[in-house]
């Protein structure tokens, strides 16, 4: 079923997730420990593990048991995300981007579970099913990552780049 989307998906968990956890610790949106050596490290490289394990067996009770460690390293991301979008996020701006992030990384675990398991809510086919995971993992994190951080640092420049004092970019903010 779809290996390319089971490649795409897992390289979520493996690549993705760790570099926005970095992009997001930037920003003092989190305070992970991402060195090799700390807890959160080593729970989030053994539930890595036990995902691409959960590939090996067909859809059911097992594959679902390997993929929930992940489901639940989503789901704390999700705690972490919800707890500040509470406590900090008071305007729409870069923060609840960032905030988003982390809760609907959560969304992209539970459909990774749903998917592992063999289930079909609403009756979609299991390709659905998976790419709702992967969706969620790139759209839903990835992507709010990716805006916030560019919100964050196109508010803290001042004046803009020469580029845009240039004529042909002074054409291109006219809209030609």
């Amino acid at each position: 079923m779809l290996p390319l989307a089971k490649i795409i998906l897992f390289l979520g968990p493996l690549l993705i997730v760790p570099l926005g956890l970095r992009l997001l610790k930037q920003a003092s949106l989190v305070s992970i420990e991402t060195n090799y050596q700390s807890p959160a490290t080593i729970f989030w490289g053994m539930a890595v593990v036990a995902l691409a394990s959960s590939f090996g067996p067909p859809a059911g009770l097992l594959a679902a048991i390997l993929a929930t460690p992940w489901f639940l390293v989503t789901l704390l991301l999700a705690f972490l995300g919800a707890r500040y979008m509470l406590r900090e996020v008071r305007d729409l701006d870069a923060q609840l981007a960032l905030g988003a992030a982390l809760m609907l990384v959560a969304v992209g675990g539970g459909w990774t579970l749903v998917s592992r398991a063999g289930l079909r809510p609403a009756n979609f086919s299991t390709a659905i099913v998976l790419l709702t995971g992967v969706h969620f993992h790139y759209a839903g994190f990835a992507l709010p990552v990716l805006t916030g951080w560019t919100i964050r640092h196109l508010q803290k420049q001042a004046t803009p780049s020469s580029f845009w004092s240039s004529s042909f970019g002074s054409i291109l903010r006219r809209g030609l």
